[in-house]
């Protein structure tokens, strides 16, 4: 009787283990489209916007704090707070760039061309 066992446990793989297998690439394939894909894409644009911040840039840290850039070096960023305060954060802490009023309306304009 053990015997017998042991050869269905080492039956051919049929159409069904295909399938199985087929599914799962699929999903591998949708991961990566949805997840993936745009987290990579998403890394690469704050890379591309840290690596191009220069003095005078308004930037919104991920704490909270807005400032003016004053100093940019290897790592670390110095901000020019209100009130004339500086302050040291890493890079990697700056999570946007603020836009200035003129290219916030230069921008909200395009956009509206866009939508038309």
């Amino acid at each position: 009787m053990a015997s017998h066992l042991l050869i269905l446990a080492q039956a051919p793989a049929g159409p069904d283990s295909r399938f199985t297998l087929l599914l799962m690439f699929g999903l591998l394939a949708i991961m990566y489209l949805l997840v993936w894909r745009p987290q990579q894409k998403q890394m690469k644009e704050q890379q591309n916007m840290l690596s191009g911040l220069k003095k005078g840039d308004r930037v919104v840290t991920s704490g909270g704090l807005i400032g003016k850039v004053f100093v940019v070096a290897d790592k670390v960023v110095t901000l020019e707070l209100l009130g004339g305060t500086k302050a040291e954060v890493l890079k990697t802490a700056i999570s946007s760039k603020m836009l200035a009023p003129d290219e916030a309306k230069s921008e909200g304009a395009q956009e509206k061309r866009e939508e038309k």
